[in-house]
């Protein structure tokens, strides 16, 4: 479980990461 919410939220952060450069 612990192994797939890190790949969960490393997803989140990539995606957080895209968004806020759209966002600029």
């Amino acid at each position: 479980v612990a192994s797939r919410m890190v790949s969960a939220f490393s997803r989140w952060k990539r995606y957080d990461k895209d968004r806020q450069t759209l966002a600029k």
